[in-house]
């Protein structure tokens, strides 16, 4: 499966996980005193609410990061919103270096590493990908011929019934923010 029918998969599983805790979490109670909106109402509603997006470009919700090194930018996820760290560190694969920028929350019960990007040449990322294993995603690869890819949190490493836990939970949710607005430098 190509790269970019990979991403559109994670995407829609993305979308469809928002969709499904959403509707879960929502419900409408009836009764005498209210009635649901019209559906003549409701389009009209929803066809303004339209509009007034069209009218108003909103920077995307999350935390701006860019990096003149590594040559990328992109919006984080607004749960890391004053809750984060940053490292940076080089390791050395197939006689090349991959740089590595990592974020970490920092919760009131302690620390997650819980998203990574690498960047690499694709020569470097060609090599990875015939290893084997678990593979970051690749958001892009820059006429110059460098790669970046994005590791993300495979489970939620804080202890149920915590804030923590709690804010993790809404962590998926927010993923599409990289996506949208990852770009080359």
């Amino acid at each position: 499966m190509t790269s970019q029918r990979w991403k559109l998969c994670l995407m829609g599983a993305l979308v469809a996980l928002s969709v499904a805790f959403t509707a879960c979490s929502q419900r409408v109670v009836l009764t005498e005193e209210s009635s649901a909106p019209s559906s003549s109402a409701a389009a009209a509603e929803e066809e303004s609410s339209s509009e007034e997006a069209a009218e108003v470009e909103e920077e995307p919700a999350g935390v701006p990061f860019e990096s003149q090194e590594l040559g990328f930018a992109v919006t984080l996820p607004s749960l890391l919103d004053g809750h984060m760290r940053q490292e940076t560190s080089q390791r050395e694969a197939y006689g090349e270096t991959i740089s590595t920028v990592s974020f970490y929350y920092v919760g009131e019960t302690g620390d997650a590493h819980v998203l990574s990007f690498e960047e690499m040449s694709t020569a470097v990322w060609e090599q990875v990908q015939a290893e084997g294993g678990p593979l970051g995603v690749e958001l892009g690869t820059s006429d110059d011929g460098r790669v970046v890819v994005m590791n993300t949190l495979q489970s939620n490493p804080f202890a149920e019934g915590t804030a923590d836990y709690d804010v993790m939970n809404e962590y998926p949710s927010q993923l599409s923010v990289v996506y949208d607005t990852f770009r080359f430098l």
